[in-house]
């Protein structure tokens, strides 16, 4: 039986797939708790003006971006959307050591 206390973490490094995103989006719809973390290639993702993942706050999961990342990417704090957090490290590793999270890496 699943339900609110069910956490998932969902990595996203490339280009986000509408598939991946779909998951996300069903999960939160199922009343899961659920992350989407963008780093590596995906940061790039976020400061699109069509980017479907903003959708994706209107169900419910939360997005993050690694800072590494977007400092890699060149992508500024100030080009992000509003509905985007920027992690640390130190976010990140906390987000993967919570006591029964299901991390899916893509």
């Amino acid at each position: 039986m699943t339900g609110k206390t069910d956490r998932h973490l969902l990595v996203e490094t490339r280009d986000t797939g509408e598939a991946f995103l779909r998951d996300a989006r069903v999960l939160a719809g199922t009343g899961r708790d659920v992350t989407l973390l963008l780093i590596q290639d995906a940061v790039g993702t976020v400061i699109r003006t069509s980017s479907p993942i903003g959708r994706l706050t209107g169900a419910g999961v939360r997005v993050l971006i690694d800072d590494f990342s977007m400092r890699q990417h060149a992508v500024a704090v100030a080009d992000l959307p509003t509905w985007v957090r920027v992690a640390d490290a130190h976010d990140i590793a906390g987000l993967l050591l919570v006591p029964g999270i299901k991390v899916v890496w893509h």
